[in-house]
């Protein structure tokens, strides 16, 4: 039960954010009914959820708030901007709800919430009297101190009349209830539903009755009821699942409300769900029953194809298939270099290769996610800060369906509250302020994610009034941060404000002030092997980016030497390599070298010295330039001895043993057994004085 449990407050955890992306697009205007059925759907499997596993207050609460936005879902109550505004206010109860529940901790205060929702629900939607505050609702209890709880009259057994079955909650009997059937405006034919639990499902604490009350509370009916694997009473076992059922609903239900009904039915359970069309008309009297339908089921009835099967998977569980798939390439690179290319093609290496990276890829497919599950939580947060600064903004997405590794989504979501809020209070100008500059009142923030190569941009930019250098520098110097006399660059100063304990906020406030916030962005994005760049213009904004690795685990990679030491270098940073002839690289400055290619000078980089090597360093013209593009400089020249191959490599993170070092970003086994270790191309290139390609440029 605790395994299930736990799956359960997954699911919660998807239905909060799928409940909170809704609500947000309600409160931009977006009430369409495909939108408020998300929320409604999100609320109702939370509901259902909760019963299960006897979360008495999660489910008062949850059947409540349920039964306010079905109203909404109807029609009958108009979602207008006060009303979004309390439903905001409910999906912040139910998310502590939720917390309690799954941590054991104490239920939330909701006597007050839920009042207004029976408040709203009464009043069809009513904003509340400006003058006066509803009074909180008193806690309801007997004599002897009792909590009140949610009790649910059942029927288990059909009565002598044949009716079937159904569930009564005692707080609906007084207002709307959950078993009112909805007979206007049905959009499609009726729908028909079979269904046949698992064998195994009773042993395993199922309760296939639970379902069927579930389909009835919708206004289905059942038609039919499957005993052909009913043996003798003599050979019944108690924990078998025997019966199937088929019912009938009305077409105006969502096909997603029926399936919301079989959310914690085991996975190898029949489940057929089809519109029965109106063309074909169920026959007068039932067909016989045969082994691919049910008794009482028509034959006229269209055929249905049985669901698709979704499983879950544990994250560590995956991590550990890619770990797997590491070593096996680990294996096949020591297989590459002790096979000669003939012995390799008779053991059929390169098919061996090939399939191992399908499977890689495969496995990779199986953790990316969507990053607007990271940005979903965006326009609550910029709602709520805009109404406690004063300043309004827009924010503007893009780039939301891109895929990542859901590791990275899972540490992503703090670097962005960071910086959304150090948009708002430090970037974007008050009202006053941005009348007197000539720029709209309104100010922009744009989120954006985009895939390059092997690495995925993630940039929080806003139309403010940019860093004040200034002040920058002279908090810092105040705070110990630098000394006095430093000589700074700009690019430098930026940076200042992701030091630790680094605020220009005069005061503290429950936005900024305590100088926790970019730090804490930075050292979780180079947890994650990317960093952090900054870009200011005064008066016209900033922007923080986020470069971030695609995968965590393998890459292609080119294998350079330089010193006698093998490394490695991103292959998806590589444009081409280059061997120089005299005069082609040219000293600008002591430390700034350029090589001229094809008209243009490119700035270049000598990594025997970026590292300080201590073997001699090969002339010039006896070594190899490789060109590769990053985001922040363009096209840059790296200096290394020799290419030697190219090969798939798996990243072995540093972090755990040693120190960061600017310029790797971890390290790898080759085939041999020696360590090579990863180059980090764009940190290598973001430390030079880096100028973009020029044509013309005068020696």
């Amino acid at each position: 039960m605790d395994e299930i449990q736990a799956i359960f407050f997954e699911e919660c955890a998807e239905g909060l954010t799928a409940a909170e992306a809704g609500l947000s697009a309600m409160a931009e205007g977006d009430t369409g009914s495909e939108t408020i059925a998300g929320v409604f759907r999100a609320v109702h499997s939370i509901k259902g959820g909760s019963g299960a596993f006897g979360h008495a207050a999660l489910l008062g609460f949850s059947h409540r708030f349920e039964n306010l936005l079905d109203e909404v879902r109807a029609g009958r109550i108009a979602p207008t901007a006060s009303l979004v505004k309390q439903l905001l206010g409910a999906f912040d109860v139910l998310s502590d709800h939720v917390t309690a529940a799954r941590d054991g901790g104490s239920p939330p205060a909701d006597a007050a919430m839920m009042a207004e929702l029976d408040r709203l629900l009464e009043s069809g939607g009513a904003a509340a009297p400006s003058k006066a505050t509803p009074p909180e609702a008193p806690a309801v209890g007997d004599e002897f101190g009792f909590s009140p709880v949610a009790v649910e009259l059942t029927e288990l057994d059909e009565d002598p009349f044949g009716f079937a079955p159904v569930a009564v909650a005692l707080d609906d009997l007084d207002g709307p209830s959950d078993c009112d059937l909805k007979f206007a405006d049905e959009p499609g034919p009726p729908w028909t539903v079979e269904f046949r639990p698992s064998r195994a499902a009773l042993a395993n604490g199922a309760e296939p009755l639970l379902v069927v009350r579930e389909l009835e509370r919708l206004g289905g009916v059942v038609v039919g009821v499957d005993r052909s694997r009913l043996p003798g009473l003599r050979e019944i076992e108690p924990g078998e699942g025997y019966l199937g059922w088929t019912l009938e609903l009305p077409g105006s239900i969502d096909e997603s409300e029926l399936r919301d009904c079989f959310d914690f039915v085991a996975p190898d359970s029949l489940i057929q769900v089809a519109r029965i069309q109106p063309a074909q008309p169920r026959a007068a009297t039932a067909s016989p029953a045969r082994e691919t339908s049910l008794p009482g089921v028509s034959e006229d009835r269209p055929a249905v194809v049985r669901e698709p099967m979704n499983v879950r998977v544990d994250l560590a569980r995956l991590d550990h298939l890619l770990n797997l798939i590491g070593e096996l390439v680990i294996r096949n690179s020591v297989l590459a270099d002790r096979l000669s290319s003939v012995d390799q093609d008779k053991v059929e290496l390169p098919q061996l290769l090939r399939l191992t990276r399908q499977i890689q890829d495969s496995v990779m497919g199986l953790r990316a996610q969507p990053i607007k599950q990271a940005f979903s939580r965006v326009p609550r947060l910029l709602r709520d800060l805009s109404a406690e600064t004063g300043k309004a903004i827009e924010l503007i997405v893009t780039g939301e369906n891109t895929e990542v590794d859901k590791r990275v989504i899972e540490r992503i979501g703090d670097p962005l509250t960071h910086m959304i809020r150090n948009a708002v209070d430090h970037g974007i100008e008050p009202a006053a302020a941005r009348r007197a500059a000539g720029k709209p009142e309104t100010g922009t923030i744009r989120l954006s994610a985009e895939q390059k190569g092997g690495r995925i941009i993630v940039r929080v930019a806003d139309d403010g009034g940019g860093i004040d250098r200034a002040r920058v520098r002279a908090k810092a110097v105040e705070r110990g941060i630098v000394a006095a006399e430093t000589a700074l660059t700009n690019e430098e100063i930026d940076q200042l404000i992701c030091a630790p304990g680094f605020s220009t906020a005069e005061t503290i406030s429950n936005i900024s002030g305590r100088g926790v916030g970019m730090d804490v962005v930075r050292s979780n994005i180079e947890q994650l092997g990317g960093r952090v760049e900054i870009a200011s213009v005064p008066g016209e904004g900033t922007s923080f980016t986020m470069i971030l690795p695609l995968t965590l685990a393998i890459l292609d990679g080119m294998i350079v030497r330089l010193g006698g030491r093998r490394y490695v270098l991103p292959l998806g940073t590589v444009v081409e390599s280059v061997q120089p002839e005299p005069g082609q690289i040219q000293q600008l400055s002591p430390g700034r070298e350029v090589i001229e290619l094809r008209g243009a000078f490119l700035p270049m980089r000598r990594l025997h010295r970026f590292f300080n090597l201590r073997e001699p360093e090969p002339p010039p013209e006896e070594s190899l330039v490789i060109v590769v593009e990053s985001d922040g400089a363009g096209l840059v020249g790296l200096m290394v001895d020799t290419i030697e191959d190219r090969r798939e490599v798996v990243i072995k993170s540093l972090d755990q043993n040693l120190y960061p070092i600017r310029g790797l970003g971890g390290a790898t086994v080759l085939g041999d057994g020696s360590i090579a270790l990863i180059l980090d191309i764009d940190a290598i290139v973001a430390t030079a004085p880096v100028t973009r390609a020029t044509k013309g440029l005068a020696a």
